[in-house]
């Protein structure tokens, strides 16, 4: 089977609408994986910007893959899956971020992972409708007695 170079235009939906006093500022460096059943399908950058308290972002990201083989066992998968219109996929994302709270107390900044599990109804059509599966986030502690 020959190499594909797959796009993916993954939209992003920030929450911070809990936080009456604390910022979020992401910091650039960041990157965006999606990947399906261990296989990486596309990466791209994670963009800077400040998220203000009390505010929800949206965003769009293009996420570039090139090289992706499937083994024939992946592709039958993948076939029967997107017949089913159920495709699970992992995205995984590493963002440099400062926390302020306030509007002058800072950290330094710390790296947080998250990991989530969706599932797209399609591959082939810009109006695939996603369903989040669950997520796993992971900060690196921001005092070192942690």
């Amino acid at each position: 089977m020959s190499p594909s170079s797959p796009q993916v235009d993954a939209v992003v939906r920030e929450d911070n609408g809990a936080n009456k006093k604390t910022g979020i500022d992401y910091r650039g460096g960041g990157e965006v994986t999606v990947s399906y059943s261990g296989e990486k399908l596309a990466a791209g950058p994670w963009p800077a910007f400040h998220q203000a308290p009390r505010n929800v972002t949206v965003f769009s990201t293009a996420l570039t893959g090139k090289g992706v083989t499937f083994t024939e066992e992946q592709r039958k998968r993948l076939v029967a899956e997107q017949a089913a219109g159920a495709v699970p996929l992992t995205v995984e994302a590493i963002v440099p971020v400062r926390v302020r709270f306030g509007k002058v107390l800072r950290t330094w900044t710390v790296d947080v992972k998250a990991r989530c599990e969706v599932t797209v109804d399609k591959l082939a059509d810009k109006a695939a409708a996603a369903a989040n599966r669950g997520c796993r986030v992971k900060v690196r502690p921001l005092w070192w007695w942690w």
